[in-house]
């Protein structure tokens, strides 16, 4: 990622240099998606309400920002389905594609509006 010096400071925090660190600063962000470890109960209940395939749904918009493929879409639900994954750990296996991998992604924290895995 290219580097831009900034100056970015607010009352009691640490001086912010780069993109780069105020990103990973950003609390609408996640620095990590290990971090959505903690929501696995989220995505059960979100889930139990959408099925699993409004779940792969939401997962390959909000992880490849594209719809799923039929074939995908089909695939993934059998494999949640027989593995019982843990949902949280079928979006780290998600993202160990290459697609995924492929350019640098950032993703909104599970406080945001815009996650799709909130229960309304």
């Amino acid at each position: 990622m290219r580097r831009c010096p900034m100056i970015y400071v607010s009352a009691g925090e640490r001086p912010i240099a780069t993109i780069d660190e105020l990103i990973a600063d950003d609390p609408t962000c996640i620095a990590s998606l290990s971090h959505l470890r903690g929501c696995n109960g989220l995505f059960v209940e979100f889930i139990r309400r959408h099925g699993h395939a409004d779940f792969v749904r939401a997962a390959y918009l909000y992880l490849l920002n594209r719809p799923a493929d039929a074939k995908g879409l089909n695939e993934y639900v059998r494999y949640l389905r027989e593995t019982r994954m843990p949902p949280w750990q079928f979006l780290l296996m998600l993202s160990d594609s290459d697609e995924y991998r492929s350019r640098a992604r950032q993703h909104c924290a599970p406080t945001m509006a815009a996650f799709p895995f909130r229960i309304a």
